[in-house]
């Protein structure tokens, strides 16, 4: 893309450097070039592209991490709690294991009423592809699962992929997980999909590329779009964020089809985007 500086001969040495510290390992690959890209200059000594792209990362993936231990014993938790088919055991595992990371330790409060706003009971959902998953997918161990969605959870924290991948299982969803570039230009989501879950991962693509997050914004037909963002930065400011993403999101969205609906829950800015009725449904 425009304005990109060059990839040269030495970048597969800086990508080891960058992933040679155990925070950044199970960072997928491509991703890490990517942020590479966008952060180097022209003139940047390797050790500068090093260091600049470990804190871009850090910033968009790394600081919402919980330890590798904890997260595997929720894990095997809710594991444990679905082959014994107790229901209860099951939603209790979850939540926990919600609280490993930053973005659904945040909602746990009110997870319930996000839920029963953005993804009704009673409403048929066939598929939901989820952009930045993190731990959002382990929602489905609160409802009764009676067939459930179809799910294409994406995100580029492979251990957090692995995680939701084996609970995901556990649950008998219909899953795929992969760590897909959502940034690239050519990626959208079409109107098969029922709903796509963006919620608080705009800002952060927004961070690896200036424009990033209003064209995935824009590029998905889905029929309904969930976008969240933080009221609050992960050291507890609150800096008029509300009304910065207000803003924002309101200039992303315009011209876009459909209607949107804005409520405050908990410490989160929620929009809720339904497109128009599609012909014969």
């Amino acid at each position: 893309m425009k304005g990109r500086p060059p990839i040269d001969d030495g970048d597969a040495e800086v990508i080891a450097a960058i992933q040679a510290r155990p925070p950044y390992r199970a960072i997928d690959r491509a991703f890490v070039a990517r942020v590479l890209t966008f952060v180097s200059r022209p003139g940047m000594k390797a050790e500068d592209r090093v260091r600049a792209t470990r804190a871009r990362l850090h910033q968009t993936v790394g600081a919402y991490r919980g330890s590798a231990r904890i997260l595997e014993d929720a894990i095997v938790a809710i594991e444990d709690a679905a082959r014994a088919n107790d229901p209860s055991a099951v939603d209790a595992a979850c939540r926990a294991a919600m609280r490993w990371h930053a973005s659904t330790r945040e909602r746990l409060p009110t997870i319930d009423t996000f839920l029963t706003w953005a993804l009704p009971a009673g409403e048929r959902v066939g598929s939901i592809v989820d952009v930045g998953c993190g731990l959002n997918p382990l929602w489905l161990g609160l409802r009764p699962r009676r067939g459930g969605p179809r799910y294409r959870a994406i995100e580029v924290d492979d251990a957090i992929g692995r995680a939701v991948a084996r609970v995901l299982t556990a649950l008998g969803v219909d899953a795929t997980i992969s760590g897909e570039d959502v940034t690239a230009p050519n990626w959208s989501v079409g109107p098969e999909i029922d709903v796509l879950l963006l919620m608080k991962v705009l800002p952060n693509l927004e961070q690896v590329e200036s424009g990033a997050g209003t064209r995935v914004l824009r590029a998905n037909r889905a029929r309904r779009t969930i976008v969240t963002f933080p009221g609050r930065s992960l050291g507890g400011s609150a800096k008029g964020m509300f009304r910065t993403y207000d803003a924002w999101f309101r200039r992303a969205a315009e011209g876009m089809d459909g209607s949107i609906e804005t409520r405050t829950i908990g410490e989160e800015l929620c929009f809720r985007i339904d497109a128009p009725t599609r012909e014969g449904g």
